[in-house]
């Protein structure tokens, strides 16, 4: 398996795009990052040590998604979440519909279900499942309001 720096310089070698220092630097990043993140937090976070532009980060991240070094996850929100896909553990979300709290889960069910499910003409790279609900923070408040 190639490395993720290896799948990015192979792409815009294929792709003739240039090699730049600023979309090393956001990858170096974001395989630092134990978990989700969005573009304003990398922004922050990377311009403690360089400057670079927000505009830099989004046109990067995009890249990546094309790639498949990074996934955008569909949680709701003003501010799109996105994580690594190099990431050791396949994991899963729960995902308050009142709070809006995501908390992460792992079930080896799920996963032996998936990776033991074929698709015709898809092949499948990682997966994630999303779980709408209310936590337990928001349970009692729900049922104040129903009375």
């Amino acid at each position: 398996m190639n490395s993720p720096l290896e799948i990015l310089n192979a792409y815009i070698k294929r792709n003739n795009l240039r090699h730049t220092y600023e979309r090393e630097r956001v990858l170096e990043h974001i395989l630092s990052i134990n978990g989700h993140f969005t573009i304003l937090s990398l922004y922050e976070e990377m311009n403690k040590d360089i400057p670079i532009s927000r505009g830099s980060i989004y046109n990067t991240i995009e890249l990546f998604l094309k790639i498949g070094l990074v996934v955008r996850h569909p949680f709701a929100g003003a501010e799109a979440e996105y994580e690594t896909t190099m990431r050791a553990s396949t994991h899963h979300h729960r995902i308050c519909t009142s709070c809006g709290a995501i908390k992460e889960f792992s079930d080896q069910k799920f996963s032996k279900a998936i990776k033991n499910r074929t698709f015709a003409s898809f092949q499948t790279q990682f997966h994630s499942i999303y779980i709408y609900g209310l936590c337990k923070k928001c349970q009692p408040k729900i049922k104040k309001t129903k009375k």
